[in-house]
């Protein structure tokens, strides 16, 4: 137990500090290294006379009274006495740059820009401890153990787990070139900032690190600063700080003790003292049981206090030890254990210290192995000497393994494993040698005697390969045959489980339900697989073919479309893929259906297809398409005189439903044919779809040439003899117009109509005999336009 009884402050000493300690130094452009002292008054910078002229200090620490600095990536070194420098050196080259550096109370060099890095100043030895997420502007010192940087946004507190992590303690607008520990007092420091202010002069501020703020302006300094450093730095402190009071045993005597008095890193030297007996380390030896007291003094403070030191004893603690000899090439070993809980017991071998619970390995035969039990505080409390033998090489059995055979049906693999072994094993199944691998497939159902036989050892043992076939479900095949233009269908019954297998067809693998579809006539063999792959059992279904059934859909008449009075008919029966045969009363067949030119009358027809099924039978009747002919009105005109002939046609009851052809030449049926001379002339009349609905033949006769003339006299007197006044017959003409007058003038009888005739009456009654005048215009059958001209006498 640790009891601080007193501190003894001296007071002119500590009146001495307050006026003259405060003491740092920096590196300024272009002037070197000063010696600033903070004091009430104000700053006093003193130049410090360097050891190496013209050297360059960018960026300076201190260790009490020994500065480092980097010079061009190097870390040079030298001792401070006040204003001098002394025995210059160059430590480590290749340091890297770095606008920030300050040492540590572990006495490692730390130094950033854009990663933090450490470098030991005793071995050289450096490390990278991660980047930065703030960027230094110009050094870094400790305080209360902890590590903080100048940065361009203030005063960073540095995370050294994991700098990138680290946080901004003051924030700051100011352009910060320097921060600084500072002792102020007995076992106190002060932080002081140091800020830009132009070329020639750097303002010092005081920082409250515990508080997080700018206390006050201390003073400013005549040149620009680069860098600061102290003798306390590294988070030292003048006065006496005791951190800890360990207490071991002593393992070089029974039932004495070790005490180690420690404090936290000091700046100067320590003077420990135990119940009279003093040191500069801390450390006490061979120490009894008891109460102590102890102090601790420096030049400028004291502590005393007292601890008390347990009694000890090498107490051996409950434990066992077994040795495995070296056997089969394998190596012996040793372990230890304990039935004590969480015991602080250890084991010592080859100067290596191990849990109690500890299995030692890596031990060879005909040597004999020393050890060491140890307690928590490395004391001695037991040795043993353990020898290893070399034992002999047995066949161990681990386990033996039957599985499904992958790539057989119903088939087992037998896997024998032993334990690890050098030696060369032989594997006997059923009392034959069969390999020396201990594995053996192709096994049927059934029970097999296995043994294992070595130079040394043999062991025997049974396995029993199931039937696989009882174990599964049974897979069956539900298919449906191709039937007609219907495909052919397979799939596998329905599993509770089906999710466990799958199906292979031609090497690919389908889902257990999967419906293989569009199947033609054939054999088809699949194969059941697990979701390992591996084969289960095999199916094969035979699909055979179902002949398409005969059905006549609808029977098509029509007639010939070139052939007048004769039929075509259609037979329409659904697709299918066989071939159909098409049988017309029993005697005419084809694959087609279709019959053209029959004649009227009825017909039978048979139905069937290479498929097999039953024929189907059907009748049907071809009318007499004569009875459907249009009526057809020609209208002829022979040649006469030098005119030729004409013929046109009235078709039906609308012309615009069918069509003429002659010769060839297909015309609508308005169409008149002129140009025609005397003779035979052959007409098709068709329907609008160009099939014929008639034919006609017309003939022309050649007309005598005759003009017009008229009799000189008539008697209306209904004797039937010159009763009419007309044309005489055998006249050709047209545009006729016919004109009678009396002898005043007076229009008697006029007509249009080439055969028109006066009867000899007038305004409905008769009139009186004498002479009348005609006047006949006309144009003749050579198309001249005549003007006639004479008189009639009426007789009664």
């Amino acid at each position: 137990m640790i009891n601080k009884v007193k501190v003894i402050l001296f007071i002119l000493l500590a009146f001495y500090f307050r006026s003259e300690a405060q003491v740092f130094y920096v590196s300024a452009v272009r002037s070197g290294i000063h010696k600033v002292t903070v004091t009430p008054s104000g700053l006093q910078s003193v130049k410090v006379a360097e050891c190496t002229t013209g050297d360059q200090y960018f960026s300076i620490a201190m260790n009490k009274d020994k500065m480092y600095w980097l010079n061009q990536n190097n870390i040079h070194a030298a001792s401070v006495k006040d204003i001098l420098m002394e025995g210059c050196t160059k430590l480590f080259p290749n340091m890297g740059n770095s606008n920030a550096l300050t040492l540590g109370a572990d006495n490692k060099l730390y130094y950033a820009a854009g990663y933090l890095l450490t470098t030991d100043i005793n071995t050289g030895k450096s490390e990278a401890l991660g980047a930065l997420n703030f960027a230094p502007s110009g050094d870094m010192c400790f305080y209360n153990k902890d590590l903080y940087m100048a940065s361009v946004n203030g005063i960073v507190k540095v995370n050294l787990n994991n700098p990138s992590q680290s946080t901004l303690h003051i924030p700051m607008s100011q352009q910060l070139f320097g921060i600084v520990s500072v002792a102020t007092g007995l076992r106190k420091n002060t932080v002081y900032g140091l800020v830009y202010k132009n070329e020639l002069q750097t303002n010092v501020i005081e920082l409250d690190m515990e508080n997080q703020k700018i206390v006050r302006d201390v003073g400013i300094l005549p040149y620009s600063v680069l860098d600061a450093a102290s003798p306390v730095e590294d988070g030292s402190t003048l006065g006496i700080e005791l951190d800890k009071v360990d207490i071991t045993q002593d393992c070089s005597s029974d039932k004495l003790a070790i005490v180690d008095i420690i404090t936290r890193s000091r700046f100067e030297t320590y003077t420990f003292t135990l119940n009279g007996i003093s040191n500069s380390t801390g450390k006490f030896t061979g120490l009894k049981a008891g109460n102590y007291s102890f102090t601790i003094t420096s030049e400028s403070d004291a502590y005393s206090g007292t601890l008390e030191v347990p009694e000890y004893d090498l107490i051996k603690p409950d434990y066992t030890w077994k040795a495995r000899d070296e056997s089969c090439g394998n190596p012996g070993a040793v372990a230890f254990s304990t039935p004590e809980a969480n015991s602080t017991y250890q084991v010592r071998y080859l100067n290596k210290l191990y849990p109690i619970n500890s299995t030692l390995s890596g031990l060879t035969a005909g040597s004999t192995y020393h050890f060491e039990i140890v307690n928590k505080n490395g004391c001695l409390v037991e040795t043993v000497d353990i020898p290893i033998k070399q034992d002999k090489c047995r066949i161990i059995l681990d386990k033996v393994t039957i599985e499904r055979q992958c790539d057989a049906f119903n088939k087992g693999v037998v896997t024998v494993l032993t334990q690890a072994h050098t030696a060369s094993y032989k594997y006997f199944l059923n009392g034959i040698e069969t390999n020396n691998s201990g594995i053996f497939k192709n096994l049927l159902p059934g029970s097999y005697n296995i043994k294992i036989v070595s130079d040394e050892d043999e062991i025997e043992t049974t396995a029993i390969v199931p039937d696989y076939k009882s174990l599964q479900p049974v897979f069956n095949i539900i298919s449906a045959n191709p039937v007609c233009a219907v495909k052919g269908r397979i799939k596998f019954n329905q599993l509770a489980n089906g999710e466990l297998y799958r199906i292979l067809y031609k090497g690919v693998t389908f889902p257990f339900e999967h419906e293989f579809n569009n199947l033609d006539v054939g054999s088809y063999s699949f194969t059941v697989v697990n979701q390992q792959g591996c084969l289960i059992d095999e199916k094969v279904a035979e699909l055979v073919y179902e002949p398409c059934a005969m059905v006549i859909d609808d029977i098509q008449i029509q007639q010939e479309c070139n052939v007048l009075g004769k039929g075509i008919a259609k037979i329409i029966s659904p697709t299918i893929p066989e071939v159909y045969t098409f049988t017309l009363n029993n005697s005419i067949s084809n694959h087609t259906g279709i019959f053209e030119m029959l004649a009227p009358g009825s017909y039978e027809i048979e139905v069937k297809a290479s498929g097999g099924a039953q024929p189907q039978y059907s009748t049907f009747t071809v009318p007499d398409y004569n009875l459907t002919k249009p009526l057809v009105r020609i209208n002829a005109k022979n040649p006469v005189c030098d005119l030729s002939g004409q013929i046109s046609f009235s078709i039906g009851e609308h012309n615009n439903d069918f069509m003429i052809r002659y010769n060839g030449i297909v015309y609508q049926a308005s169409h008149n044919f002129t140009g025609l001379y005397a003779g035979n002339y052959h007409f098709d009349i068709l329907k609008a779809n160009g099939c014929m609905a008639d034919e006609v033949d017309v003939t022309l006769e050649e007309e005598a040439c005759n003009d017009i003339s008229f009799p000189n006299a008539f008697s209306p007197n209904s004797d039937s003899v010159n009763d009419f006044f007309k044309a005489k017959e055998g006249s050709r003409a047209t545009n006729f117009k016919l004109q009678i007058f009396d002898r005043r003038g007076a229009l008697m009888f006029s007509s249009n109509r080439l055969y028109d005739s006066w009867n000899g009456d007038y305004k409905g009654g008769a009139a009186p005999v004498g002479s009348y005048f005609w006047v006949a215009t006309f144009t003749t059958q050579e198309n001249k336009v005549i003007i006639k001209k004479g008189s009639v006498t009426l007789i009664r």
